[in-house]
Formats: C-alpha cells, sequence, structure tokens
C-alpha cells in the first residue's frame, strides 16, 4: 500500500512506522537532531530490532545543537545501533553563510524497516517543518530496492575496504 503524506506531522507518522518494525530500521538521512526519533530508536533496540544509520559527520552539524546530537548518537550506538557516516567530503562551504562544517556528498532522506520504505524530503529535525513523505507499506519489492539502496551507500561512501582513503578533510575514491 502506498502513502502520500504532507503536512507539518511527517515526524509523528515517521515514528508510527519506525514503531511499527519488528526486524530492522535502517535510515539513510541528511540530519537526525529529533529527540522524539532517538527514543523510539532506542526503544527498538532495547526491543531487538537491529538499527542502522547512515548521515553525515558529527563536524557537519551546527554548532549550537551538535554535542546534543552527538551525544544521542554515541548513546545510540551504546545501545547496539551502527552508524556509518558519510566519508566523501567534497569541500568547504567558505562561500556560503548557510552551511556549517564540510560539504559532504550525501543529501538523501529515506527509511526502510521490515515493514516499509520511506522517501522523505524531511530532516529529522527537533522543529516542525511543511515536508512530504511516500511510504510503501508491505511491498516487498520496494524494501528489497530500499535495502540495497542503503547497502550502496554504505558500499559507497562509508566503508575503508571500499578503496576510501582519508585524506585530511577529502577522501580519494
Amino acid at each position: 500500500m502506498k502513502t502520500f503524506g504532507f503536512g507539518t506531522d511527517i515526524i509523528d507518522r515517521i515514528i508510527s512506522e519506525l514503531d511499527d518494525a519488528d526486524e530492522f530500521v535502517r535510515i539513510a538521512i541528511f540530519q537526525l537532531h529529533n529527540q522524539d526519533i532517538f527514543a523510539v530508536l532506542n526503544d527498538k533496540l532495547r526491543a531487538g530490532v537491529a538499527v542502522e544509520i547512515f548521515t553525515l559527520p558529527y563536524d557537519s552539524i551546527n554548532e549550537n545543537t551538535r554535542s546534543e546530537v552527538t551525544r544521542r548518537f554515541q548513546n545510540l550506538e551504546r545501545n547496539g545501533a551502527t552508524l556509518y557516516f558519510c566519508k566523501w567530503n567534497v569541500g568547504d562551504p567558505e562561500r556560503t553563510a548557510t552551511a556549517v562544517g564540510r560539504w559532504y556528498s550525501f543529501h538523501g532522506k529515506f527509511i526502510v524497516t521490515d515493514k516499509s520504505a520511506i522517501a522523505l524530503s524531511a530532516n529529522l529535525i527537533q522543529h516542525q517543518e511543511l515536508d512530504a513523505l511516500i511510504a510503501f507499506k508491505n511491498e516487498t519489492d520496494k524494501i528489497e530496492e530500499y535495502n540495497t539502496r542503503f547497502n550502496e551507500l554504505i558500499e559507497l561512501f562509508a566503508l575503508e575496504e571500499s578503496g576510501h582513503r582519508s585524506t585530511g578533510n577529502f577522501i580519494d575514491i
């Protein structure tokens, strides 16, 4: 079943989908700051659900929230989550006042669980925004497709053994 959502309640809909997961949750997200999302992920970990997150390194987070968000990620990891950070840094955004840290190559947003595949316009941040999602509930072909894409992100942008070699602020591919 496909559903489309558009509004300021997208985080609530995502939490509902995460709550429904029994086996795994995989999140590929540009930014994850929302404390309610962190809470449900910790609940899932305590229930034995595997949690994997692909996101940007901590230096991409605004300084005013970086320490709190970093602490939340580290707590997830202590509780058993697997974190993957995009290692492909594509430069320093010195010519723009809106970016922080480094420019990383990933700006996507999707979630896949054992029961749903969700494409998002939303970053999972603390305040409400007008966002959209498309959710594919119990559609095994979409769940498999999203899992394949998640695996590709890890292979291309996170694993050292894939040939990525850090050279300071940049990754050689």
